[in-house]
């Protein structure tokens, strides 16, 4: 956080009947009494089938358009009970928002595979455009995003747009695909 900011943290009551946790987190940062951006976590545990569609990922895309970059992160093996954590970035300058996936990967030889097509965001966090930060900007300060992340063209065969196209796509079955040894 740069100087001058303040961050308050809202919890916000949640139904059990949907959700598996009683309560989330508002995140909402403020500098110089101007709500400067806002951070919550929209899918918390699992919910009903299509309770929260629009933050599916074709949607989310079709919704807002191509990414401006596109970020990954995943382990090199799984950990206990076969847990590969596997993370997409969506990150949009001009709209300010940041938008994270998170799914469970598989190792597959030397390739690690992500299947997000099914996952809703994670975390969601807004901020007005004007402000212009970058995508390090916005991960350094929340430590909801504290892993590495790499450049999607930088770990798979996908630029942004070709990502964009296959994923906006709700029947899409292909999955993301990374070297294993890119991760640690």
């Amino acid at each position: 956080m740069a100087s001058g900011e303040i961050y308050y943290g809202v919890n916000i009551p949640l139904p059990l009947e949907v959700f598996s946790e009683d309560r989330t987190e508002l995140g909402i940062l403020v500098q110089d009494g101007t709500v400067i951006a806002i951070q919550t976590y929209v899918s918390i545990g699992d919910t009903p089938p299509d309770h929260l569609s629009q933050y599916a990922l074709s949607t989310f895309l079709t919704t807002y358009g191509q990414p401006g970059e596109v970020w990954l992160s995943t382990y090199s093996a799984p950990f206990e009970h076969n847990d590969l954590p596997f993370r997409i970035l969506l990150f949009y300058p001009k709209q300010g928002i940041m938008a994270l996936y998170s799914d469970n990967g598989i190792k597959e030889g030397d390739i690690v595979r992500g299947c997000p097509q099914q996952d809703t965001v994670s975390i969601l966090t807004l901020w007005s455009p004007t402000l212009g930060w970058t995508f390090e900007k916005v991960k350094n300060d929340s430590s909801a995003y504290n892993v590495d992340y790499l450049r999607l063209e930088d770990t798979t065969a996908m630029d942004v747009a070709t990502f964009y196209e296959t994923f906006k796509n709700v029947d899409n079955t292909t999955c993301l695909e990374t070297p294993a040894n890119l991760w640690h």
